[in-house]
């Protein structure tokens, strides 16, 4: 993806050269694909169907296609681009009505373009695209998502171990229970159990 790593993991969502990479969930754990958004209009169908997952994950995917708004606005003024940046920010947001992460990092993202306002529509852009790409790093509400591939893999793994954990738990059980009755069956049967008078 981007330069030196130490991390033998990529992120699960990043911001590269004006396209978010996401590795898309819905594909885990049997293969490893990678989404490339280069439009925030994919970024929010990669929300909707369930390309990203994770409320953190979803929150700076969401930030990250402000930042791809942004760069690929041709407004001229700082309230253009604004304008242009509310109606992106109330279609990422409608995406997930109820995911918390990603209307926070949005109403971020939001803010610090706000902030920017006073100046030129490229000193706008650059807040958006810096602001995204902090979310995107540094840990908080949005960035529990240092949760890089091989967290998501094991997670679905071990939900999948899990399942079949308790499924044989629950098989057990059952022969157990049967086993049970066939043994108080015989017991009657036999007289051998105690019958009260």
């Amino acid at each position: 993806m981007t330069g030196e790593r130490t991390d033998p993991y990529p992120p699960t969502v990043e911001y590269v050269a004006g396209t978010v990479v996401l590795l898309d969930q819905t594909a885990l754990p049997e293969a490893e694909r990678y989404v490339r958004c280069e439009g925030w209009q994919r970024v929010a169908q990669a929300i909707v169907d369930l390309e990203v997952r994770g409320a953190p994950a979803i929150g700076i995917t969401a930030a990250f296609g402000l930042a791809l708004a942004a760069e690929g606005s041709q407004a001229g003024s700082a309230d253009g681009l604004l304008a242009e940046l509310g109606e992106v920010a109330e279609a990422l947001v409608a995406t997930r009505p109820t995911a918390v992460n990603l209307a926070w990092a949005v109403e971020s993202v939001l803010g610090e373009a706000r902030g920017a306002a006073g100046g030129r529509a490229d000193d706008v852009r650059r807040a958006v695209v810096v602001c995204a790409q902090r979310l995107g790093q540094a840990p908080g509400p949005a960035t529990a998502h240092a949760v890089h591939r091989d967290v998501y893999v094991n997670i679905h793994r071990s939900g999948v171990e899990e399942v079949r954990g308790r499924v044989v738990q629950a098989k057990d059980l059952v022969r157990g229970n049967e086993r049970s009755a066939s043994a108080l069956r015989k017991e009657l049967d036999n007289g051998s159990v105690n019958k009260k008078p």
